[in-house]
Parts: structure tokens; C-alpha cells; sequence
């Protein structure tokens, strides 16, 4: 009798009866196996599937025929759309086996009716005509939707202050006291999340619970049978943000701005409050103003232990005053209740921040300030140690699943990071000939890559590329605006330029172009499929080194070098190594696909970590031959 992974995914199997679409991949099938496997010994594992893999698939039917709850983590709300609407009903559908599925958001991206109510009455009053219409349309919507789900308008991300308007936090919600509780669409979604068999979830609704930053899958983790991190190349980055602490402007003036509407609204008959809240507001402007004076040169330890010590002080002083007045109000307003517990939020941060620790041990600290405003931030310096500890005291197994997972064939960079130790390990290699089906071409002759005259030389190179479609990835704002003037002379049939339009508005123009340019930055690094566009060349400008004047790389740096370790090798390396084949990953998306790929960064050849970043990619050809490159996308 065949096994699970046979009796789906082998040539014989069901899959290959019922999809027209589907073709038969050994490694998938071994994927599927090894899954099934691991579900049965619920042991923890990670597992790189290479691109056209079908990893989806490998891991949802097993779960499907295994049971037991399951929560399914994925790195984007697109990704989280994806897999709820299409992927697990056809799996579903394939399996025959009936589950209930789930799908479960961050606050922000559903309706709450309370303050969209409220805010029609206060804009109303403010005669606000241009806001006043958006959230009368919102009103509307909400008389239609099951979900109160905001992706269902399909422009609500764009619109900030209007989000702020209609959605809340964890710190405005007025949980049961609110009078629209009963019909809240986010404690809906956690009902239904409650009763199903898979949920699925983002990274950031995740580790922010599990960073005790939010009560999203409180009850819901210790129920869980498995927990499915796919994409599991970003938790890194996304863990440090909620395993960290942050204070800024933002949140003292955001608090401020609440008070002084709620005051206004029981009728301005509280001086002393008035009073603390504008005393508290003052010290946040002074302490944004001193840092543009005082703390461009200095680390924001160095600045708060040295010459902003007294401003420190005056916010610590001011804060501690409006919680003193708070602490005697909270019978009278509800909103005065939730501003106390958000002033203590931010005094303890302050807290954290002005001893430079983090609320899990040592910390490492950065400083970020613009004309808007200030915001400090610290993270623990290992995050491994913090992470070992949730996944030992889980009763869940955890299966990371991506693509890019190893460097050079190791695993031990997000090992070391996830603080990983006792787990399995497997590799599972694209079925895409990358041999016949990638020419890698490194133009010579180019300036160094820090050169103000790099971008434009590159962009003379590849010119006579760029006939048919064309995705050129940068690794800078600053080296998109350059290619995008330079592109723009050329008159090209179709130029599409990152932050001209909306990303998927540039990607439907792109799919369905016969010939065109699209020039991005990061945000189309990774969870973009051209799948079916006909892409023929992939160009990315550098190697994507984290900048070293980043505040945050530099502080991830110190902690590294803390360590014992080499912040080059053992961190940007890796990184590096990781962002280059996500961005390399979007010109082969299935078996037909040819292309070229162009780097325009010799040291991949003339450094000795060049070898370790080839390694890191598919076994392809390379080149330095421009007449052998056009020939090959002659030949496409």
C-alpha cells in the first residue's frame, strides 16, 4: 500500500490524475515524505525546498491527513491571502478531508466600529470634508462585510490617516467595555480562530505573541499540535523587532493628542491634567530638538549618560507627573484608564532604554531621528538565547520551511540566530535545470561599486538587454532614482519605476506586458512571482550588503563582536547570502523559464567571500563575456 507522499505526489499519484497544471517533482515528493515523516515524530525540523519545490503542498496535505491543530505562519498578509483562499481549499478539495480553517490578523488590518462611530461624530464637528467622505465610504463598506477585514478595500494601506481613524491598538482597545464589542470583526476572527483546526497567521502576529507585545494567539499557542513557519528566512528580523523595545515621539505625542481629546470631550474642566499632558508634550519637543543639536555624533548611551541626561530626566519627570494625575482619574474615563496603562508602557521603556537593558538581558541600542521625530531602540543582544527558551517551553513541534535557509550549505547562521540547537536538518534541491536554463554574466570594466558613476555605468552595459522584460533590483532609493533618469531617456515602450504607482497595480501592468522595465527596490526581493510573465532578464545592482552606517546593523555588529564572532563572516556574510538569492529567485519561477541574470559587482569573483555567495546560489553558469551573455538572450 503506497505511503501518504506515493499516494499523492508520485507519478502515479492522485495529484497527477486530478491538476491539469501539476507535473511530477521528486524532490516534492521527497519533501511530502520527509514531512509526513516528521509530523508522526513531532520532531522539530528545518527545511529548505528550493524554488518550484511546491513546498506548499508538501506540507498542507500531510497536515491535513495527520490532524491535529495547526497554526501556519507565513512572512506577508498577501502570502496569508494566498494560502486561506486558494492553497488549503484545494488542498482541501484534493484530499476530500474537511477542516476548519482560519485565518487570523494584526489589529490594523480590521475595522473597529467604536471609533470608526466615533470619529464620523469628531470629524463632523471639525468640519474635516476630505476625511469626512473616506470614513462616510468606510461606513457604508461595513454595513456589507462578514469579515470587517480592510484588504477587502483594496486601497486601505495607502490611506494612514484614515487607518488611524478606524482601526485600534492593543493599548486603545476598550476589550468588553466597548459597545460595539459584540460585533468586533477582531474578536470575531479570534472566535473563529478558537474553533478551527488550522489557523493561519503572519510572522508578526506570531513572535509579537510570543513576545508577550500582544494577545493575539494567547489562548490559541498552547493548543497547537504544530506550528508551520514558512518563509521562515524573515523571523530573524521579524523577532528582533518584537523582542525589542521601542520609544518615540510618536507615542508621546499620539498619548498626548488622546488625553487632550478626551479632556475636551468630558467638557475641559481639568486644569491639572491639562497641565501634566502639555508639560509632558513640552519635553518630548525638547528632547527631538536637542537630538538635532547634540546627537548626530554620539551613541545614544554615550548621548543619554553625557548631554542629554537632563532632558532624559525632563521627560522621565514629566511622564511620571501625568501618571501620577492619571492614577487618580481612572474611574472617570475609560480612555483615561487605557492612557495610564500606555504612559506606563513608555516609562518603562524609558527605563529600559536609559540603563541600557532589555527587558531579557544586555541590549543593543540604536538611535533613529528625521525632522518628524526620535525614536530609540533596543534589542536583546543575542537573540538566540531569548529564542531557545520560547521553543523550549513549547509544547508545539515547529517545522521552518523556505527556500533560502542555508549558506554555502549550512544551516548554522539561522541556527545560531533562532537559537536553535536540537533539530533536524534537510535540503531539498530545485527541480529547475539552472544549468541550461541561467547565463550569470558579471560586466567588467565597471567603476567600484561605491562609485558615484557605478549605477549609471552599469545601466550603459546592460542597455541593449533590455528589449523584451526586464526586472533590475537595487539595493538602494538613491541607485533606483539614478537608473530610473537615466532609463527614462532611452524612451523604453514600457518603464514601470517602484513608488511611481501601488506594487500591485506595477506587477498586473508588468504580467501582462509583452515587452517592459521594472525597476524596484527591496519590497520585490522576495514574495513576488512572475510565474508565466516571460521574464528574460534579472539585473541586481550590488550585493546586497547591509549598509554599515545603518544604525541597527551597526549596533547588530557590536553584539557579534561581543560575542567572540566575526561581524562580517558570521553576520553580513550570511545576510548578504541569504537577500541575494531571494532577489535571484524571481527570474526562474518553473521549467521554461530562461533568462539572464547580471550582477553588477565584480568582488563576487575578485573577493575571497565570492566563492561562499556562488555557492549559496544554483549551479549555473557564469560569465564575464558580454558577447556570450547577448548571445545566450539572443537565443531565449
Amino acid at each position: 500500500m503506497p505511503d501518504l507522499a506515493d499516494k499523492y505526489f508520485s507519478v502515479s499519484g492522485y495529484l497527477c490524475s486530478e491538476l491539469n497544471t501539476f507535473s511530477y517533482r521528486p524532490c516534492q515528493l521527497e519533501l511530502a515524505r520527509v514531512i509526513d515523516g516528521l509530523l508522526d515524530s513531532h520532531e522539530n525540523a528545518l527545511l529548505e525546498a528550493g524554488t518550484g519545490t511546491g513546498k506548499t503542498l508538501a506540507y498542507l496535505i500531510p497536515i491535513l491527513e495527520n490532524g491535529g491543530r495547526t497554526i501556519i505562519s507565513t512572512g506577508t498578509r498577501a502570502l496569508q491571502d494566498q494560502l486561506y483562499e486558494k492553497d488549503l481549499p484545494l488542498a482541501i478539495s484534493l484530499t476530500g478531508i474537511s477542516k476548519r480553517v482560519a485565518v487570523l490578523k494584526g489589529r490594523s488590518n480590521y475595522l473597529c466600529p467604536y471609533r470608526l462611530n466615533r470619529n464620523i461624530i469628531e470629524e463632523n464637528n471639525l468640519n474635516n470634508i476630505n476625511l469626512m467622505a473616506e470614513l462616510k465610504q468606510v461606513q457604508l463598506w461595513s454595513l456589507r462585510t462578514k469579515s470587517g477585514d480592510l484588504n477587502e478595500l483594496s486601497d486601505f494601506s495607502e490611506k494612514a490617516p484614515l487607518l488611524s481613524l478606524i482601526t485600534s491598538t492593543r493599548a486603545s482597545c476598550l476589550v468588553q467595555n466597548c459597545p460595539s464589542f459584540n460585533s468586533c470583526p477582531v474578536y470575531r476572527s479570534r472566535e473563529k480562530a478558537m474553533e478551527a483546526d488550522i489557523v493561519v497567521v503572519n510572522h508578526h502576529i506570531l513572535w509579537a505573541d510570543l513576545a508577550l507585545k500582544d494577545d493575539q494567539l494567547g489562548q490559541l499557542l498552547p493548543l497547537a499540535s504544530h506550528i508551520i513557519v514558512d518563509e521562515a528566512h524573515q523571523v530573524p528580523d521579524v523577532a528582533r523587532f518584537f523582542f525589542g523595545n521601542r520609544l518615540s515621539s510618536a507615542q508621546l505625542t499620539d498619548l498626548g493628542r488622546d488625553l487632550e481629546r478626551e479632556l475636551d470631550r468630558l467638557g475641559g474642566d481639568d486644569p491639572e491634567l491639562q497641565s501634566a499632558v502639555q508639560l509632558m508634550l513640552r519635553a518630548t519637543r525638547l528632547l527631538r530638538d536637542e537630538f538635532h543639536v547634540m546627537a548626530t555624533q554620539l551613541k545614544p548611551l554615550e548621548w543619554i549618560n553625557g548631554p542629554g541626561s537632563e532632558v532624559m530626566d525632563e521627560l522621565e519627570a514629566a511622564l511620571t507627573r501625568c501618571l501620577n494625575v492619571l492614577a487618580l482619574r481612572l474611574d472617570r474615563s475609560e480612555v483615561f484608564r487605557l492612557c495610564y496603562t500606555r504612559a506606563s508602557d513608555i516609562s518603562d521603556h524609558l527605563m529600559i532604554i536609559s540603563t541600557n537593558r532589555s527587558l531579557r538581558g544586555d541590549a543593543a541600542q540604536w538611535l533613529e531621528f528625521d525632522e518628524n521625530g526620535f525614536q530609540f531602540n533596543s534589542m536583546p543582544s543575542n537573540l538566540g538565547d531569548v529564542l531557545k527558551a520560547c521553543f523550549e517551553n513549547s509544547a508545539a513541534q515547529w517545522l521552518f520551511i523556505s527556500a533560502t535557509l542555508s549558506v554555502d550549505g549550512s544551516f548554522e547562521f539561522i541556527k545560531d540566530t533562532l537559537g536553535l540547537e536540537q533539530i533536524m536538518e534537510y535540503q531539498f534541491e530545485s527541480p529547475f535545470d539552472f544549468q541550461s536554463q541561467v547565463i550569470s554574466f558579471i560586466p567588467t570594466d565597471l567603476p567600484a561599486v561605491n562609485s558615484p558613476q557605478h549605477c549609471t555605468a552599469l545601466m550603459q552595459q546592460v542597455t541593449p538587454l533590455l528589449t523584451r522584460k526586464a526586472l533590475l533590483l537595487f539595493t538602494s532609493f538613491r541607485a533606483l532614482a539614478e537608473a530610473k533618469e537615466y532609463l527614462e531617456a532611452l524612451h523604453l515602450p514600457l518603464l514601470l519605476v517602484q513608488g511611481d504607482r501601488a506594487k500591485s497595480s506595477l506587477i498586473d501592468q508588468f504580467m501582462q506586458a509583452e515587452q517592459a522595465v521594472l525597476v524596484a527596490t527591496q519590497s520585490f526581493w522576495e514574495g513576488v512571482d512572475f510565474a508565466g510573465a516571460n521574464l528574460c532578464c534579472l539585473l541586481i545592482d550590488k550585493l546586497p550588503f547591509a549598509s554599515p552606517a545603518d544604525p541597527m546593523v551597526e549596533a547588530l555588529a557590536t553584539t557579534y563582536s561581543d560575542r567572540g564572532k566575526n561581524p562580517f563572516m558570521d553576520l553580513h556574510l550570511p545576510k548578504c547570502a541569504v537577500s541575494l538569492r531571494q532577489g535571484f529567485g524571481r527570474l526562474i519561477r518553473q521549467e521554461t523559464d530562461k533568462g539572464l541574470f547580471i550582477l553588477g559587482d565584480n568582488r563576487i569573483f575578485e573577493k575571497p567571500y565570492g566563492q561562499a555567495l556562488i555557492n549559496s546560489l544554483p549551479k549555473m553558469e557564469w560569465t564575464q563575456n558580454r558577447e556570450s551573455a547577448l548571445r545566450f538572450y539572443e537565443e531565449i
